[in-house]
């Protein structure tokens, strides 16, 4: 009977001792995981603050050519909206123009953008998401992009060589229509309205997550009429101006990082885009305060600045 127990009670010991040592295991297991994760997001951070610095040099060798030669900047309205910056909305790239301008492309020839928007000025309001749009939307929701990267690849010197210079991971063609079988949107160089190869297929910028940048570059919103404002929401043209301003009137660029895509859903925007950078500073969401980012979703944003971060997320100055 002793030497039966002896036997059992070693025996069911070592079993305990083996579930030890896989507990720890997974346990050692799990925290390398996780450690793993954590420095992978963080390298995904870096790498994606590295391009939008590079882009940063872009445009402001933009202005400075600008200073030199003015090409976009000719009209005194582009200079009020933009400043001598790329553009943010690609009405600047049709027959529409800058909102208060003279109405033509500033893309050389005067170029224009298709798919234009028959029988109205300009795009309509962004609805601030892509999932479940048609493809040619998805790409019109990244339009401020998409019209800071256009405009510097055709009017640009160094700058647009500065831009090409971003590493090929960070960039994407335009989906082909696949009704049409051509780039879903186009610079159109001839005028005919088709695709053709002299056009300028657009390709836009993403990071390190494969979500679309974002540009604010508007510093004119008033909140009167004695500037014609674009068809965006008023919200987004007031926030594009104030945070703007808080840049030191210099344009922002940023990234909804590591949750981007998640983040850019019907399920967590509305036509206000609730979630968005915009709409997050002008207090739209339940609980938001104004003019501070304080949205959850909105704590992953890598900026061009990370100085801009912390400025956003400070409590706004009271105004009498």
């Amino acid at each position: 009977m002793t030497a039966t127990s002896t036997h059992s009670f070693r025996r069911a010991f070592t079993m305990v001792e083996l579930m030890v040592v896989v507990v720890i295991i997974v346990v050692l297991i799990s925290s390398v995981m996780v450690a793993s994760t954590t420095l992978i997001e963080r390298a995904r951070a870096s790498n994606t603050e590295a391009m939008l610095g590079v882009v940063t040099q872009a445009i402001e060798e933009f202005k400075r050519e600008q200073e030199s030669n003015l090409t976009a900047a000719r009209s005194k309205s582009y200079r009020t909206r933009y400043g001598l910056y790329p553009p943010d909305e690609l009405e600047a790239l049709t027959a529409v123009g800058v909102p208060g301008g003279p109405g033509w492309s500033i893309a050389p020839g005067r170029a224009q953008m298709i798919p234009a928007v028959p029988g109205r000025e300009g795009y309509d309001a962004m609805n601030f998401f892509t999932a479940g749009l048609a493809l040619e939307d998805q790409l019109l929701e990244h339009r401020d992009q998409v019209a800071m990267t256009t405009t510097i690849l055709v009017l640009g010197d160094a700058s647009s060589s500065i831009l090409l210079g971003i590493q090929d991971k960070f960039w994407k063609h335009a989906p082909l229509d696949p009704q049409q079988d051509e780039p879903a949107i186009f610079l159109d160089r001839n005028g005919d309205g088709n695709w053709d190869a002299g056009d300028l297929a657009v390709r836009y910028l993403v990071d390190s997550w494969g979500t679309p940048i974002s540009y604010l570059a508007q510093r004119d919103w008033t909140g009167d009429d004695t500037i014609a404002e674009s068809p965006n929401l008023e919200t987004w043209n007031e926030a594009s101006t104030e945070i703007v301003r808080l840049n030191r009137n210099r344009p922002v660029l940023f990234s909804y990082g590591p949750d981007g895509p998640e983040q850019l859903t019907e399920e967590h925007m509305d036509q206000t885009g609730i979630a968005s950078l915009v709409g997050d500073f002008e207090g739209l969401g339940e609980n938001d305060i104004r003019h501070r980012i304080d949205n959850p979703l909105n704590a992953d944003n890598v900026y061009a600045d990370p100085t801009l971060k912390e400025k956003l997320a400070k409590e706004p100055e009271l105004t009498p």
